[in-house]
């Protein structure tokens, strides 16, 4: 039966490993990322930002260039939460139809100088229903299991805290599109659970995001850059983390100062 094979596989040739592997290939490519020029918007808020850093903020709206400094592995974490996007786009289709809603849709604030992409915006065509912005997430096992409902408080403050920065990025959405109505919808990468979290537009909420961006151009009147965040794991991949410099977080080296792998 072997003489069925194709020819380079037929006959009595021993074949070795030549020792070429992908793996090292793709990790250059996710490190030289690091090294092109950002098409991401200066000059602005990003809604995905708002809750983060201060000093981000200032830098972003100083128009600062960003310099990318991600390490290959969360690259990668980011780049498949992404593709989370289009596979959702495509559930929504099939169950209310290609023109069911408008996704990945540029959307900006002048008033606030926010501008930013949202997920999607569900159109509710028929139905008698408003239209809803969905902010898709993806998220680990260990993550997925700490998740509750987040409410938001009399105050405008989130609980529970740790959802405070996807609470406010919807928000953004939200005012931006002019939609009182949002979900952030949570799907666990490890095995496909998914947690839903609908949200009603807060006003007071929304002037803590004010009062934010209010600090943020204070700082930039004055040209006294505000307090950088205290947390390392947002710090270590900042885009200005060359121009803030915190103590104790490492600059990552570029892959043109590594040499080929």
């Amino acid at each position: 039966m072997s003489s069925d094979l194709p020819s380079v596989l037929r006959g009595d040739t021993v074949f070795a490993d030549d020792g070429w592997r992908l793996d090292p290939i793709i990790e250059q490519y996710l490190e030289s990322i690091n090294e092109q020029e950002s098409t991401r918007a200066s000059g602005i808020y990003s809604p995905s930002q708002l809750y983060g850093c201060e000093r981000a903020l200032f830098y972003n709206r100083q128009g600062i260039p960003r310099q990318g400094n991600v390490d290959p592995r969360s690259r990668f974490t980011f780049d498949f939460g992404h593709s989370l996007h289009k596979l959702m786009n495509r559930y929504v289709g099939g169950i209310f139809g290609p023109d069911a809603a408008q996704v990945e849709k540029f959307v900006s604030l002048p008033a606030y100088n926010i501008q930013g992409e949202l997920d999607m915006v569900l159109l509710h065509k028929g139905t008698g229903r408003g239209r809803r912005i969905i902010d898709f997430k993806s998220i680990s096992s260990k993550g997925f299991a700490k998740l509750n409902k987040p409410t938001i408080l009399k105050d405008g403050t989130v609980s529970p805290a740790s959802m405070t920065g996807y609470v406010w990025q919807l928000h953004a959405y939200m005012a931006a599109e002019d939609v009182p109505l949002g979900t952030i919808y949570y799907v666990c990468k490890d095995n496909g659970e998914r947690f839903e979290a609908p949200l009603v537009f807060s006003l007071p909420l929304w002037e803590r995001i004010e009062e934010r961006i209010m600090n943020v151009e204070t700082a930039l009147e004055t040209q006294v850059p505000p307090g950088y965040s205290s947390n390392s794991y947002y710090c270590k991949s900042c885009d200005w983390l060359q121009h803030c410099q915190p103590p104790g977080v490492p600059i990552r080296r570029l892959a043109r100062e590594r040499g080929p792998v």
